[in-house]
């Protein structure tokens, strides 16, 4: 350390170059507390927020003076260690009333602070945050938010929040970890069944889900998600039968795969049927599927279409006046019966018709009621759901 440095905080910190380097904090902490310039301000402010070191006072730097000046010669301090039980007795007396405060230098070593967070805590908690955001399917942007920020504030003072560039490094990595285990699972089977279908969001962007079913030796069914990836192509057989290969090549599977189960669509039950390795290939639909084609089938009937039909009316009458929703909430606690909402039918969502149905008879008088109040349904919606 240079002796022309007259600030207190070189006596915690090292210059290199143009950077100071705080000696109290670990090595692997990869210059998280380097300063750039040297600046003694923002050593002083680092020093006294993580290791709660201050500034001693002219009184105590003599004497940490002196101290060092013994420790640089024996001679010295030897002698005054025979003479230290008469110093102490004259110091008790003398200075009793103007005793100086002891300083003690904090470090790693005897911090006893629970809240301080270390590097080795540091990545835990960088790890458990790139879980949830896997397991919860989470935007990344939620380790950079304001509220995750104060609330790591209150849990770890001292915790440097992540950015998102690290969480992906360790999404990948966590991603690259459960693979090789599902690839041990999947090596370890002898037959695998699969099941396939193909679903779009919204944004009518086209999606492809590949499931894997297995028994280990255990007797334990497992079953692992082995691709949901986007499809721009056309679902045509050959493509649809491309995509299915494809996954079961890059898992290694393609020679255990015995039997891949679909829904009833003819391109999907041709695309199977074109796989060369799979043993069984003649129309292995799902069972709910096609009890699901039975139940729609009979729905279609023309009195019971009728009354879904005036039933889903009703059902979009309410949705879409907030007078009717308001009016029917008031009648419901009247009657005393529980504040629900009424359910819509949806022809791609199985038991939403049934749905539908029990809530309204479940809502039957608070429903007439409101129907049959004209201040609340004007005259063109009467004369629809009449």
């Amino acid at each position: 350390m240079n002796s022309n440095r007259k600030s207190w905080v070189w006596q915690y910190a090292n210059r290199v170059e143009n950077k100071a380097y705080c000696n109290l904090c670990s090595e692997n902490e990869n210059n998280e507390f380097c300063c750039n310039g040297g600046s003694t301000g923002s050593l002083g402010r680092h020093l006294a927020t993580i290791h709660n070191v201050q500034p001693l006072s002219n009184n105590s730097k003599s004497k940490r003076d002196a101290s060092r000046h013994e420790i640089d010669n024996p001679e010295m301090f030897c002698a005054s260690t025979s003479t230290s039980t008469q110093s102490t007795s004259e110091s008790q007396v003398t200075d009793n009333n103007h005793r100086q405060p002891r300083n003690h230098r904090r470090t790693y070593a005897n911090r006893k602070n629970d809240d301080f967070c270390n590097s080795e805590e540091t990545e835990l908690i960088h790890q458990a945050l790139a879980k949830m955001i896997a397991m919860n399917q989470m935007p990344i942007s939620f380790c950079s938010s304001a509220g995750f920020e104060q609330f790591m504030n209150i849990v770890k003072p001292n915790y440097k929040i992540c950015k998102e560039e690290a969480i992906k490094k360790r999404l990948k990595s966590l991603k690259l970890s459960i693979q090789d285990i599902i690839q041990r699972d999947l090596k370890s089977a002898n037959n695998i069944a699969c099941t396939s279908d193909c679903w779009s969001l919204l944004s009518q962007d086209s999606y492809i889900t590949v499931t894997a079913h297995m028994i280990n030796d255990e007797w334990c069914p497992k079953s692992y998600t082995l691709t949901t990836h986007k499809m721009e192509e056309s679902h045509t057989a050959s493509n649809l039968g491309y995509q299915l290969e494809n996954t079961f090549e890059k898992w290694e599977i393609d020679q255990k795969v015995i039997i891949v189960v679909t829904d009833h669509a003819k391109n999907v039950l041709n695309a199977v049927q074109m796989l060369s390795n799979v043993s069984e290939t003649n129309d292995l639909t799902c069972a709910a599927h096609t009890v699901q084609l039975a139940v729609k089938y009979g729905l279609q009937q023309d009195n019971i279409n009728l009354l879904i039909t005036q039933c889903s009316k009703i059902v979009s009458h309410f949705k879409h006046s907030n007078l009717a929703k308001h009016a029917l909430k008031n009648k419901q606690t009247q009657l005393g019966l529980t504040e629900h909402t009424l359910i819509q039918s949806c022809a791609t969502r199985w038991n939403s018709v049934y749905l539908m149905l029990n809530r309204l008879y479940t809502n039957r008088c608070a429903t007439a009621n409101v129907l049959a109040d004209h201040t609340v349904k004007n005259r063109p919606w009467q004369k629809n759901l009449k």
